[in-house]
């Protein structure tokens, strides 16, 4: 995205783009003729919203509406292909988090927990119950009679009756919101702590504990867009486009018609379609036959291509250079020369010396010969690209050596957090298993495998949670780390006990030997023991006077 753009916002016939700048004004742009043609800015306090509102009867009456909204809460409806201001009212009291509209309303959510309906004049509709935090995304289906809201959770709101019907997480601040079909059973979200796309059941019927899918991003997802268009051969596409914060436009592919219908898609490689600094906005057109994709800033150009071949497949071959990063760019004249690669294989290429272990096993002695080639600090320690990169190599082709070398090697825990917060999600399942094995059958090194393990569960549960057989698949890990923690209550007692016999007046001062206490962990052993046959005594005894007390009973009987 470029750095100097804050906000963007297509209409919906992708005929003009609403822009923010870092300067505080507001630049409307025509696509077609790629020309501005409205310049405001509208007073001291920041835009936070940016939104076309879409209804044709909206646009019938009045004309094509943007709705913009401020960190003061207010919220200005303009018309700027006329170059006027249709009104300015107070909304809420704290920033505008989101708006969209639906034939004759228009939604508005803030971080003052709030979201309310209002009309073209600015007068308040209606409201829906007060979130436990502050909002961030709004969205609202194709038939306008669900509404969905995110906060701390994922709700979902009938507009007819104002109840919740539906309640999703939201795995952090959601950054993107957007419903799939016109009924509102699906729904798309994007958190910004994570790198992932999740698609959920939004049926108010269905239990939803996970999400049907995820879709994992190189970055933090800024903006999706969904097409669901039906083909001239009646088939659905049920394409997922992503941009993230760092330029990158992705897409996706579900074959599935049936969205519910489990596919492999939460570990599928998207297909690049652009990937540069400068791109600000891109979305499906209205046919879902070309992608308009809009980069530059303060002058913004736009590109519209198709990104289906006759054979209705998605196709990556007709990006311009301009809209690819300079790796991009090297790699497509590679191509056209004949060279074939490897797209899994990662660029870096270390082997097991690279890594040297210590005699004694701790890893703290590493290869300094490598930092010629590969990219370490003054320390003498791989970055975390380097770790990465390498721990993806091991993976993919099953190197053992090299895999123990990386695990048992990186000791700096910064580097393993970057390494494994960046880690693709194809490879997540066999790092942990390897992780896993590791654990079960060696002796060595469990520490610094326990902290392998877990940064993988904290960078990557969201996708771990998709994985159907997740139960069998930890199980052995359970399985072994209860049984390790089997004595760990008495060798709790037995710490307990050596801290009150290092807390006594004698044992402090360490000044007479005749009143040291001597300690005997046998005859502690024996002591447990006897505690042990005096509590089953007393059990016997209990039992036989319970037996005692029903002889007596039926006695008496």
């Amino acid at each position: 995205m470029a750095s100097n753009v804050t906000l963007c916002s297509f209409d919906h016939q992708c005929q003009h783009l609403a822009v923010v700048s870092a300067d505080g004004n507001i630049r409307v742009w025509n696509v077609e003729g790629n020309k501005k043609i409205w310049e405001k800015s509208l007073g001291p306090h920041p835009s936070s919203a940016l939104h076309w509102l879409s209804s044709e009867r909206m646009i019938a009456k009045r004309g094509k509406i943007l709705a913009i909204g401020s960190d003061a809460g207010t919220i200005t409806l303009t018309l700027p292909l006329e170059g006027k201001t249709l009104t300015t009212f107070t909304a809420h009291t704290l920033r505008i988090a989101a708006i969209t509209n639906s034939a004759l309303s228009i939604f508005s959510t803030s971080e003052d927990r709030e979201t309310k309906m209002w009309d073209l004049s600015g007068k308040l509709l209606d409201s829906f119950p007060i979130e436990k935090k502050g909002c961030t995304q709004l969205c609202i289906n194709q038939k306008e009679n669900l509404l969905a809201v995110a906060s701390s959770s994922v709700r979902v709101y009938a507009i007819s009756t104002k109840k919740r019907i539906k309640s999703l997480p939201s795995n952090g601040i959601v950054s993107a919101l957007r419903f799939c079909d016109a009924e509102g059973h699906y729904l798309l979200t994007a958190a910004v702590q994570t790198r992932f796309i999740y698609l959920w059941d939004s049926h108010p019927d269905h239990p939803s504990f996970s999400p049907l899918h995820a879709f994992a991003c190189d970055s933090v997802p800024r903006v999706i867009h969904w097409n669901g268009m039906v083909t001239e051969n009646n088939i659905r596409n049920n394409d997922l486009l992503c941009l993230t914060y760092l330029g990158k436009v992705l897409l996706w592919r579900c074959n599935s018609e049936d969205l519910s219908l489990p596919t492999q898609h939460s570990t599928s490689t998207p297909v690049i379609m652009a990937n540069a600094s400068e791109i600000t906005n891109a979305q499906f057109t209205p046919d879902g036959k070309r992608l308009i994709i809009a980069s530059g800033s303060p002058r913004v150009t736009f590109m519209s291509l198709p990104y289906t071949n006759a054979s209705n497949e998605i196709q990556s071959d007709a990006i311009p250079d301009s809209l690819l990063s300079p790796d991009d760019k090297k790699k497509n004249v590679a191509d056209s020369e004949g060279a074939k690669r490897d797209k899994a294989t990662p660029p870096e290429t270390l082997t097991p010396k690279d890594f040297k272990l210590s005699s004694s096993g701790d890893g703290k002695d590493l290869d300094t010969t490598t930092a010629q080639k590969y990219a370490f600090d003054a320390q003498g320690t791989p970055s975390a690209n380097t770790v990465r990169a390498s721990l993806i190599q091991a993976l993919h082709i099953k190197d053992k050596d090299l895999l123990n070398s990386i695990l048992f090697s990186t000791k700096q825990q910064a580097v393993i957090r970057n390494s494994v917060s960046q880690l693709p999600v194809e490879y997540v399942l066999p790092l942990m298993t390897e992780l896993i094995d590791r654990f079960v059958y060696t002796k060595q090194g469990i520490p610094q495998l326990i902290f392998w393990v877990h940064q993988v569960l904290i960078y990557h549960t969201a996708y771990l949670t998709t994985i159907p057989a997740l139960a069998s698949f930890l199980s052995s890990l359970y399985m072994t780390v209860d049984s390790r923690l089997s004595n760990m209550p008495k060798l709790l007692k037995l710490s307990g006990r050596l801290e009150l016999l290092l807390s006594q007046p004698g044992a402090r001062s360490g000044t007479n030997a005749k009143d040291t206490i001597e300690y005997n962990v046998d005859s502690d052993d024996e002591e447990m023991d006897e505690e042990g046959d005096q509590d089953q005594e007393v059990d016997q005894d209990q039992e036989d006077g319970a037996e005692e007390g029903e002889e007596n009973d039926q006695e008496d009987v």
